[in-house]
């Protein structure tokens, strides 16, 4: 007696359900991935532009505290602009130098802050002068100082510095002068994240058509100090 024997295998049937059922879980792990991927990128990107504006912050409110503003008349601070958005800012500080020179005296020095525009936003400068040339120009502003080379880069995508004033009641000042001087600055530091920058470097390339004002209302972030303003120069 002859006995059939039969092997055992899978139908076309159950292969097509096993590749459809692992094509379906490996969607879903991609999806997840994918997503977990975009927040740890957003996290990432958002603690990078933290730490930037920490670093922007810390130096401006350093300088702006310890500015010098004496009644002599002299020109003091300087500042360029629209509606309190700074492109430049001149002041003289009596702080400590940042130039890593040990023989520079802790005496007054000239600081000059500058935004250059981008595509993917502007970059801040930072110019230290010596006290010893302060003090050798009388405290009068140097010619214009090449200010925007890579030593000098405090921090890249800066969308905007702005710096407003106030009376000790609140009440905006547009302008400071002799007969309405402020007692408080508020200094604002808008940042667009990385992820921005490129967002916005790919519209300027041509290779995007994503609106730009949505890509600045998603990965930009502004910070603010309130600091006392330097005291009247009458």
């Amino acid at each position: 007696m002859k006995r059939c024997l039969r092997h055992a295998a899978f139908t076309l049937v159950e292969i097509v359900v096993a590749v459809g059922i692992t094509a379906v879980l490996a969607a879903l792990s991609l999806t997840i991935v994918t997503h977990t991927l975009g927040i740890w990128e957003k996290s990432a990107s958002a603690l990078t532009m933290e730490n930037r504006a920490q670093l922007v912050m810390d130096r401006l409110v350093v300088d702006w505290e310890s500015a010098v503003v004496r009644r002599d008349g002299g020109e003091w601070i300087r500042w360029e602009g629209t509606n309190h958005a700074v492109t430049e800012l001149r002041l003289f500080t009596n702080t400590r130098t940042t130039s890593g020179d040990a023989a520079e005296p802790h005496t007054i020095r000239e600081v000059v802050y500058v935004t250059s525009s981008g595509a993917d936003g502007r970059k801040l400068y930072r110019w230290e002068g010596t006290a010893s040339a302060a003090l050798t120009s009388g405290y009068a502003f140097s010619d214009p100082v090449a200010v925007t080379s890579i030593e000098f880069l405090i921090t890249e995508g800066l969308m905007e510095l702005t710096l407003e004033w106030f009376d000790e009641d609140g009440v905006v000042i547009d302008t400071p002068t002799p007969a309405n001087w402020p007692a408080l600055t508020k200094i604002s530091v808008t940042l667009i994240s990385e992820l921005g920058a490129q967002r916005l470097a790919a519209v300027a390339n041509g290779d995007s058509a994503e609106p730009i004002d949505d890509i600045q209302r998603d990965t930009t972030q502004t910070y603010t100090r309130w600091v006392n303003f330097p005291g009247r120069p009458w």
